[in-house]
């Protein structure tokens, strides 16, 4: 007799879609979940799945049960959650996506008085910049500069984090500082790179104004990371650029200086994005913990 425990098994793995994340996803064994879906099959009678060696693909009859269940493991699973807020107690394991360069400046910072407040949440972090197929990997939650192609995301936009231009007080006593954006040419500038590109000529943004105008920075060095960039601006030879919250401790210290305050180089904005299924406890506070931690940024800028 087919069981209620292998009917929801058969629902993760249709969602997820692959046998291995499912396993990670729920801390139990492949082997395990194929011979359980294997008995499920034979209890019904009926083909669900069809194998392969990297994914799996619902047969007619199992995208039709599918289709059923889904609706009825939501329902329990509020029923669940429910129970858990009665509870005050949030628990369990959290998978989370991260970006590393504002993760560096203004959570990991905080993230042990968070763990401190909920012992009961295990926390899984994973840091990514750029990530498709949240829901096969288990991710609960993510904090993304793009919008996955998945289109049943639960997507919120948090902030946008302009990109700027810094040097070091150092560097103006040697060279001066640009007085305007066609003064750059006479200055080493450390360009940005992207998906192996280097991007000289950008879009400036004057954030009084509006106005957009082209720049062509001169190419001397590029590089794709900010942490680097801003590593190499302490050699006092060269601006560098980076986004604000990557810097804005230097900035408020003196340390480093913002070159052009008026202009943006760049902008990104940052979502959140949720599992559709997922409106735990542990979720909605983890969510209100790095909204917290965003709004430091936008109060800074």
């Amino acid at each position: 007799m087919w069981s209620y425990d292998d009917l929801f098994l058969f629902i993760k793995v249709a969602e997820i879609g692959n046998f291995l994340h499912t396993a990670r996803n729920l801390g139990i064994g492949q082997s395990t979940i194929s011979n359980r879906i294997k008995k499920l099959e034979g209890d019904l009678g009926v083909t669900l799945l069809r194998r392969n060696t990297k994914s799996i693909e619902l047969t007619d009859f199992g995208r039709k049960l599918y289709d059923k269940l889904k609706h009825s493991e939501q329902s329990i699973k509020k029923l669940v959650d429910d129970t858990l807020e009665i509870k005050e107690i949030p628990s369990g394991a959290l998978r989370v996506v991260l970006p590393p360069a504002f993760s560096q400046s203004y959570i990991m910072p905080r993230l042990m008085e968070f763990m401190a407040k909920y012992p009961e949440i295990k926390l899984h972090l994973f840091f990514e910049n750029k990530m498709q197929e949240l829901i096969k990997h288990g991710i609960d939650y993510a904090i993304m500069s793009q919008i996955p192609e998945q289109q049943n995301l639960k997507v919120k936009f948090l902030f946008e984090s302009h990109f700027i231009l810094f040097c070091t007080p150092q560097y103006v006593a040697k060279y001066g500082a640009p007085k305007d954006l066609e003064g750059l040419i006479q200055h080493k500038v450390m360009t940005a790179a992207s998906d192996f590109s280097i991007l000289q000529q950008i879009p400036v943004t004057n954030l009084k104004s509006g106005a957009t105008t082209i720049v062509t920075l001169p190419d001397t060095i590029a590089s794709n990371n900010s942490i680097v960039t801003k590593d190499i601006v302490y050699s006092n030879e060269i601006i560098g650029g980076g986004f604000l919250f990557l810097v804005q401790d230097e900035l408020n210290s003196g340390k480093l200086l913002h070159v052009l305050p008026e202009y943006s180089f760049a902008a990104t904005r940052y979502y959140q994005i949720r599992h559709p299924n997922e409106d735990s406890l542990k979720v909605q506070i983890f969510a209100r913990f790095i909204e917290s931690c965003f709004k430091l940024e936008c109060d800074n800028f």
